[in-house]
């Protein structure tokens, strides 16, 4: 022990211990100092923090604390939860703390709105799909819908012919249609009784949805002379109604009429259907 002067077989060094330390020996070769730490560590929760210790302090297996926290938003000492109310979320503040304050809402009209879209989300004018004018198409609590789908309705067609009308009589007029957006679909069907009159000259029938009157448009037709032939024919949608039917006779074409193909007897049929496009 020359650094402190000692020169003997032993050291008269004072070491002493403390704060959990202790030391024994006297500093010579067979009884040495030993310095000896038997320190106890203990740990203490808190509200927030629950605290774990392993280890003994050795170099194999040293001390290891675990903090594992739970914290409210109260529990953080920059936090103000003094106005919260449902619905508030957290925002920093001019002076660097957190506060709740009501959340930030985009204005009326805030909302870039494109093609096919309506509306500027406010709780007045919520967002919503654009339906173009006659498109058939109307937007429910289940979604979009087609208007009038597969229902189909009846309605009497008017019979007239070019000189004189006919009268249906004990005959019957019969008249079925749906539609969708500007598409009607539609069937008429004339039944010759024995008190029917025929009327003169070509006949015509109304429709039961004004057409478009910007062109032509055709039906199919079909004529049954009962006890005799059937023909077929091409019904002219023109002037807001069947303006003629176009029969295929042995001669040629010509337009239905009382007398062509020739007189109906009771029991005939004069038969249109098909789709055309409503004005």
């Amino acid at each position: 022990m020359a650094r402190c002067g000692c020169s003997g077989a032993s050291c008269s060094c004072l070491i002493t211990g403390g704060g959990g330390i202790d030391v024994t020996g006297n500093g010579s070769p067979t009884n040495p100092y030993l310095i000896v730490s038997d320190i106890n560590l203990t740990i203490q929760d808190s509200q927030t923090v629950n605290l774990t210790l392993t280890g003994d302090g050795s170099d194999a297996n040293p001390w290891k604390l675990i903090a594992d926290a739970t914290v409210t938003l109260d529990n953080l000492t920059d936090v103000s939860t003094a106005v919260a109310t449902t619905g508030y979320v957290l925002a920093r503040q001019s002076d660097g703390t957190f506060g709740m304050v009501p959340p930030s809402t985009a204005p009326a009209g805030a909302l870039s709105i494109g093609d096919g879209l309506t509306g500027d989300a406010s709780s007045g004018n919520k967002l919503r799909v654009l339906l173009a004018p006659n498109s058939g198409l109307v937007v429910g609590p289940t979604g979009l819908a087609v208007t009038s789908g597969g229902t189909w309705s009846t309605y009497v067609p008017v019979w007239t012919a070019a000189t004189t009308n006919p009268t249906i009589g004990n005959g019957s007029s019969e008249g079925y249609y749906t539609q969708s957006g500007k598409i009607v679909y539609f069937s008429i069907e004339i039944t010759f009784g024995s008190t029917t009159k025929r009327g003169v000259g070509g006949y015509s029938f109304t429709l039961p949805v004004p057409p478009a009157t910007n062109r032509r448009q055709t039906a199919s037709a079909d004529v049954l002379r009962y006890g005799y032939h059937e023909l077929v024919g091409v019904g002219v949608i023109w002037g807001g109604k069947i303006d003629h039917i176009d029969i295929a006779t042995s001669a040629a074409g010509q337009y239905l009429s009382h007398s062509v193909p020739a007189t109906l007897p009771t029991g005939s049929l004069i038969t249109c259907s098909g789709t055309y496009e409503a004005a």
